[in-house]
């Protein structure tokens, strides 16, 4: 295929200055395109700020109560969670402290209960008391562990009625396990 016949030199400034008008053109339709997406850009930031939990909310605590503690010392910890009502620092707190309490129980070999935890349960229960649906959860299966059961299931529900998914999943796989009359057939049928 032979190449294309060379422009004209009125074809060739025609063409420089249509490209020399396309930069200001384009640009004056990008602006008004950007205009025009930016306003529905906003609308999107803003329908997505609206859908996103307050701060507070349950999906917004730290499912690992580490993760502050990794993030600050101990002292900066400590003094956060005695403050103030700041929930997730006491909660961290808490957990600190019944972790500490365990650790130093498997030192001596002693069995984990719910008295030697006792400091960091209270922590815990303040942090729950500020509506902090993780802390109930973790309460719950503390209380679970040092066999006061009937504390352990009343955590769970009270974080279940908070809207935890795991809390509810918890509390009905516990009443499926001791509902009366399903633990003496599932024995039978085992044992039959």
């Amino acid at each position: 295929m032979p190449p294309p016949p060379p422009l004209s030199r009125q074809e060739r400034r025609k063409a420089e200055r249509a490209a020399a008008k396309a930069p200001a053109r384009a640009s004056a339709a990008a602006a008004a395109a950007g205009a025009e997406q930016g306003a529905v850009g906003a609308a999107i930031v803003a329908a997505a700020m609206e859908a996103l939990p307050p701060l507070g909310h349950w999906t917004t605590h730290a499912e690992n109560p580490d993760i502050l503690l990794f993030s600050l010392n101990s002292r900066l910890l400590e003094r956060r969670a005695t403050q103030g009502q700041d929930a997730e620092a006491i909660f961290t707190w808490g957990h600190y402290l019944i972790a500490k309490a365990l650790a130093a129980s498997a030192e001596t070999g002693e069995t984990p209960s719910g008295e030697m935890c006792k400091e960091g349960a209270a922590v815990v229960a303040k942090a729950a008391g500020l509506g902090h649906v993780q802390a109930m959860y973790y309460l719950g299966t503390s209380y679970y562990n040092w066999k006061e059961f009937e504390l352990g299931m009343e955590w769970w529900t009270k974080a279940a009625e908070a809207g935890l998914p795991k809390a509810m999943y918890t509390v009905a796989a516990m009443h499926a396990l001791h509902e009366p009359g399903r633990a003496d057939a599932a024995g039978a049928g085992a044992g039959g």
